[in-house]
């Protein structure tokens, strides 16, 4: 478990992402971005939880009917190959991860969080968080107003110059280290 939270830690993450994601076609760009981010969220996050946690990529709570982007367990927990599906009683928190916000107007975007949020909440009896690397900013606030504590915008702003919260990203690695206990 890494004890420090840096914020060069968020210029590492960013300058990773761009390695990779350039080297793919703007066809494919889309769901590649985001398989990227998961997988840089997933190697980060595990580096700084208690060795008695890990981090699931792409994975189903029991009770819950949709795939949840992560979610960290205690590393106890058996995930049967066949019912991949963990058991409440072993999850910290869920996550939504969005390499690129969600594009809809912020209205939209307020009531499509505010919905996801209750739901998995309510279903999985833990936290939901949503971190993005990048939100516009009409976006960013709407973003903010559903979730409060639990939305983590990295950078925002014009998408070719866009502003980096390194702050964001502390409190991020930070509120998941608590929730780990």
């Amino acid at each position: 478990m890494r004890e420090i939270v840096t914020r060069e830690e968020l210029d590492e993450f960013i300058r990773e992402y761009k390695r990779l994601t350039s080297k793919i076609p703007p066809k494919s760009m889309k769901k590649y971005k985001g398989r990227a981010f998961s997988k840089i969220m997933c190697n980060i996050i595990s580096k700084h939880l208690p060795s008695n946690y890990e981090v699931i990529e792409q994975g189903w709570v029991d009770g819950h009917p949709n795939e949840l982007d992560l979610i960290i367990v205690k590393k106890t927990t058996n995930v049967d190959p066949v019912d991949p599906a963990v058991q409440k009683e072993a999850v910290v928190c869920t996550c939504e991860l969005k390499a690129s916000g969600i594009m809809e107007n912020p209205e939209k975007t307020q009531r499509t969080l505010m919905n996801m949020q209750e739901r998995i909440e309510h279903d999985t009896g833990k936290p939901f968080i949503y971190i993005t690397l990048y939100e516009n900013i009409a976006n960013s606030e709407a973003t903010r107003k559903a979730l409060g504590k639990n939305a983590f915008i990295l950078t925002s702003g014009k998408q070719s110059d866009p502003t980096t919260f390194p702050d964001e990203w502390v409190r991020f690695i930070s509120t998941l280290i608590f929730l780990a206990g």
